[in-house]
C-alpha cells in the first residue's frame, strides 16, 4: 500500500525510492516528538488496544467519545467484557499514573465520574442475555428469596466503580447487591451485617489496596466465620497464588481476578448453599452452645 502510494506520487522513481523515503519518516517518527503520526501510519507498531483508546479520551475530557468507543465495543460483546476488557484496566491506567503522581487529582476525579456515567448509561444499553447469562441467572433465581450481597471497595474510589458494575452485573439474577462507601468504618459494615445477615460479601481491590484487604477479611472473619467472603482482585495474575494464601489466612473464601469470574463465583455459592441466609456472629453461636 505505501509503495503504491509513492509510485503513484513520483512513478517508476517513487516505486524506486519507496522503502527508503518510508523508513526515514518511521525513523523520524519515533525520535521527533511532532512527525510522531509517521510512526503511527508508516510504522509496524500494533493499533492501541479498546483501554488505552478509552483511558486517552477520558484524559482528554472527552466523555462522549469514551462513550461512543464503549458503545461500539458493547454491541460485539457481552457487558462483563465491557467492564474486564476495557473500563477496569483503564482505571487500572489512572490508578498507576495517579501512584507514580503523572495523574493529577482532577483528572482522576474526573476519570472516576466519568467511568461511574457511563456504567449508568450502560444499564439502559445493556444487551439481551446471552445463553450462558441465562443459564447462571436460572440457577440464582431458583432460591427462594433474593439474596442480599454486600460489595465494598477495600480502599479506593475506582473500587468502589467496580463494585457497582459487579451490582449491574447480578442484577438479572434477582441478587441485591449493596455498595458500601469507601468512607464507611468497619465496624459499621459489621453492625449492618449483624442486623441483616447478607449471603455473602464481595470485596474489590486494586494492587495496591491488599494490605487494606487482608485486613478487612480479617475482622469480618473474626466476627462472623461462617461468612463467605469473595475478592476481586485486579493484581499481578503471577502472583495469584500467593495473594490466594495470603487472603484465605485472612479469611477469604475465594478469590478471583475479573468480574465475569466474580459473578460465576457468587452464583456457584448461592446454587451449592441455597439456604444460605448469612452469618452468625460469635456471641450469638456461644449462646447456642451453652
Amino acid at each position: 500500500m505505501v509503495t503504491g502510494f509513492w509510485t503513484w506520487l513520483w512513478g517508476p522513481i517513487g516505486l524506486v525510492l519507496a522503502t527508503p523515503l518510508t523508513v526515514c519518516l518511521v525513523v523520524l517518527g519515533r525520535h521527533v516528538p511532532y512527525l510522531y503520526f509517521f510512526d503511527m501510519l508508516l510504522g509496524n507498531t500494533p493499533a492501541l488496544d479498546p483501554p488505552v483508546i478509552y483511558y486517552q479520551r477520558l484524559l482528554a475530557q472527552d466523555q462522549e467519545d469514551a462513550m461512543t468507543l464503549v458503545e461500539e465495543y458493547v454491541k460485539a460483546h457481552t457487558l462483563e467484557k465491557v467492564y474486564d476488557d476495557v473500563l477496569i484496566p483503564a482505571l487500572l491506567l489512572a490508578w498507576e499514573d495517579r501512584k507514580q503522581r503523572i495523574l493529577g487529582g482532577e483528572d482522576e476525579a474526573f476519570i472516576l465520574q466519568a467511568t461511574q456515567d457511563i456504567v449508568a448509561e450502560l444499564e439502559a444499553l445493556r444487551p439481551e442475555l446471552t445463553a450462558s447469562e441465562t443459564a447462571n441467572q436460572d440457577a440464582i433465581v431458583s432460591i427462594q428469596s433474593p439474596p442480599w450481597i454486600v460489595g465494598c471497595p477495600a480502599h479506593h474510589e475506582a473500587e468502589e466503580v467496580i463494585v457497582q458494575m459487579l451490582r449491574q452485573l447480578m442484577q438479572p439474577s434477582e441478587c441485591r447487591v449493596e455498595v458500601v462507601s469507601t468512607r464507611t468504618h468497619v465496624s459499621d459494615m459489621a453492625a449492618r451485617i449483624q442486623q441483616e445477615s447478607p449471603a455473602l460479601i464481595f470485596i474489590a481491590a486494586l494492587p495496591g489496596s491488599l494490605p487494606q484487604t487482608r485486613y478487612l477479611c480479617r475482622q469480618l472473619h473474626r466476627e462472623f466465620p461462617a461468612l463467605h467472603i469473595v475478592v476481586g482482585y485486579w493484581g499481578d495474575k503471577e502472583e495469584f497464588d500467593k495473594t490466594l494464601v495470603r487472603l484465605r489466612q485472612a479469611g477469604a473464601s475465594s478469590l478471583t481476578t475479573s468480574l465475569l469470574q466474580s459473578r460465576s463465583r457468587i452464583g456457584a455459592l448461592l446454587t451449592d448453599h441455597p439456604a444460605l441466609s448469612g452469618p452468625e456472629p460469635l456471641d450469638r453461636q456461644a449462646t447456642q452452645k451453652n
